[in-house]
């Protein structure tokens, strides 16, 4: 389920290249115009692209990449995530594609940190970036002490933290927290879930018995319901003292 199918007017939005189709496109540019560049961000898709991956195969990777930075240059992308691919080829290899990629858009990606890269390229990255993703919480999303440590050490070092697919119903109190997307709202029309924005808090529920709701109005209502967490969120000012 797109986001220009449930029509929604979000304030910030995150998009995939791996799943840019021209009407997703269109409304990346639609919400460009409204918002600014500084309210979209531009994911690789790499994590989608190489899910299940059995092999490696350099000339494709090659070509997504050349495709990816074309698709930056010609839309004058200002937030695009870096390939961050360690897994598939490693992480100096990353390196040397993310060199090639700043030689082709101009200007850096934004970093994304792995368990994968040392702490020492953690604090590399915070001192030069004025902001940095983390990936791959899988393991790690129902550990608040880890998610509180990852964001405050950033925010002692200067730098804000986006965290890649990651929204616990513990947010507003994560301290420090800049940012971050997921596409939990979508999980009705997959798994038969309903959320509920209610006392400041979202909260889901399954459908019971033979309760049939369609897919299109159950992700627009979840939708919604993110949205208004959004908002809440956004007033709050996702920094906790």
């Amino acid at each position: 389920m797109k986001l220009y199918l449930v029509n929604a007017d979000s304030d910030y939005f995150l998009s995939s290249f791996y799943s840019m189709t021209s009407k997703e496109t269109k409304k990346m540019i639609e919400h460009i115009d409204r918002r600014g560049q500084d309210n979209f961000i531009l994911d690789s898709g790499a994590f989608s692209l190489f899910s299940g991956a059995k092999g490696i195969d350099y000339k494709f990777i090659k070509k997504y990449i050349d495709d990816y930075c074309d698709f930056v240059n010609y839309y004058k992308i200002k937030n695009y995530v870096e390939m961050d691919i360690d897994k598939v080829v490693g992480y100096d290899e990353v390196k040397k594609i993310n060199k090639y990629i700043i030689s082709k858009v101009g200007r850096n990606p934004l970093y994304v940190h792995h368990t994968t890269r040392t702490y020492d390229d953690f604090v590399s990255a915070c001192k030069s970036n004025d902001y940095i993703f983390f990936g791959g919480l899988v393991k790690e999303k129902k550990s608040k002490e880890f998610i509180n440590g990852v964001v405050n050490e950033a925010y002692r070092l200067g730098t804000k933290v986006h965290l890649l697919g990651f929204t616990p119903p513990h947010l507003d109190t994560i301290k420090h927290l800049y940012s971050c997307d997921s596409s939990s709202w979508s999980m009705g029309g997959r798994s038969g879930l309903i959320f509920k924005f209610k006392n400041n808090k979202i909260a889901s529920f399954r459908l019971e018995g033979k309760k049939r709701v369609g897919s299109y109005e159950l992700n627009k209502h979840n939708l919604e319901q993110w949205l208004k967490y959004q908002q809440y969120l956004k007033g709050k000012g996702w920094i906790t003292e």
